[in-house]
Protein backbone atom coordinates (compact mmCIF):
# COMPACT_ATOMS: atom_id res chain seq x y z
CA UNK A 1 0.00 0.00 0.00
CA UNK A 2 2.58 2.50 1.03
CA UNK A 3 3.86 2.32 -2.86
CA UNK A 4 -0.14 3.86 -4.25
CA UNK A 5 0.77 6.99 -1.83
CA UNK A 6 2.68 8.78 -4.54
CA UNK A 7 -0.56 8.22 -6.90
CA UNK A 8 -3.11 9.21 -4.25
CA UNK A 9 -3.42 12.83 -6.30
CA UNK A 10 -4.41 10.93 -9.33
CA UNK A 11 -6.49 8.24 -7.26
CA UNK A 12 -8.50 11.18 -5.77
CA UNK A 13 -8.99 13.26 -8.88
CA UNK A 14 -10.50 10.11 -10.94
CA UNK A 15 -12.85 9.55 -8.07
CA UNK A 16 -13.81 13.02 -7.91
CA UNK A 17 -14.53 13.05 -11.95
CA UNK A 18 -16.72 9.28 -11.16
CA UNK A 19 -18.52 10.76 -8.69
CA UNK A 20 -19.61 13.83 -10.45
CA UNK A 21 -20.78 11.20 -13.54
CA UNK A 22 -24.75 11.41 -14.30
CA UNK A 23 -26.46 9.32 -11.74
CA UNK A 24 -28.47 5.67 -12.49
CA UNK A 25 -31.50 4.85 -10.20
CA UNK A 26 -31.06 0.94 -8.78
CA UNK A 27 -33.97 0.51 -7.30
CA UNK A 28 -36.65 2.09 -5.35
CA UNK A 29 -37.15 2.23 -1.63
CA UNK A 30 -40.34 2.14 -0.27
CA UNK A 31 -40.30 5.07 2.67
CA UNK A 32 -43.34 5.69 5.05
CA UNK A 33 -45.90 8.67 4.52
CA UNK A 34 -47.57 10.23 7.56
CA UNK A 35 -50.77 10.44 5.91
CA UNK A 36 -53.02 13.87 7.13
CA UNK A 37 -56.38 13.52 6.38
CA UNK A 38 -57.97 15.69 3.50
CA UNK A 39 -61.53 15.09 2.41
CA UNK A 40 -60.39 17.07 -0.83
CA UNK A 41 -57.06 14.83 -1.80
CA UNK A 42 -58.20 11.47 -0.83
CA UNK A 43 -58.25 9.97 -3.96
CA UNK A 44 -54.44 11.06 -4.55
CA UNK A 45 -53.20 10.55 -1.27
CA UNK A 46 -50.31 7.54 -1.10
CA UNK A 47 -49.93 5.63 1.52
CA UNK A 48 -46.15 5.11 1.16
CA UNK A 49 -43.64 6.87 -1.48
CA UNK A 50 -40.82 5.58 -3.36
CA UNK A 51 -37.85 7.24 -3.27
CA UNK A 52 -34.94 6.02 -6.10
CA UNK A 53 -31.28 5.19 -4.86
CA UNK A 54 -29.05 6.82 -7.31
CA UNK A 55 -25.46 6.07 -7.74
CA UNK A 56 -23.01 7.80 -10.08
CA UNK A 57 -22.84 5.85 -13.37
CA UNK A 58 -19.59 5.43 -13.26
CA UNK A 59 -19.49 3.49 -9.76
CA UNK A 60 -21.16 0.71 -11.57
CA UNK A 61 -18.43 -0.81 -13.68
CA UNK A 62 -15.33 0.46 -10.93
CA UNK A 63 -17.80 -1.85 -8.55
CA UNK A 64 -18.08 -4.77 -11.06
CA UNK A 65 -14.48 -4.77 -11.82
CA UNK A 66 -13.28 -4.20 -8.17
CA UNK A 67 -15.78 -7.55 -7.25
CA UNK A 68 -14.30 -10.08 -10.45
CA UNK A 69 -11.08 -9.11 -8.95
CA UNK A 70 -11.35 -10.12 -6.04
CA UNK A 71 -12.76 -13.68 -7.78
CA UNK A 72 -10.18 -14.31 -9.80
CA UNK A 73 -7.61 -13.29 -7.17
CA UNK A 74 -9.30 -15.72 -4.94
CA UNK A 75 -9.38 -18.50 -7.88
CA UNK A 76 -5.74 -18.16 -8.57
CA UNK A 77 -5.21 -18.53 -4.33
CA UNK A 78 -7.01 -21.74 -4.55
CA UNK A 79 -5.21 -22.88 -7.39
CA UNK A 80 -1.57 -22.10 -6.10
CA UNK A 81 -2.53 -24.35 -2.69
CA UNK A 82 -3.96 -27.12 -4.83
CA UNK A 83 -0.87 -26.99 -7.29
CA UNK A 84 2.05 -27.25 -4.57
Amino acid sequence: MPFFIPMFPSFARTFKTYLASPRVALFALPTPEIALFSPIDDAKREIIKWRELAVPAALIPLALNIFTQGLCIRGVNRLTTVSF
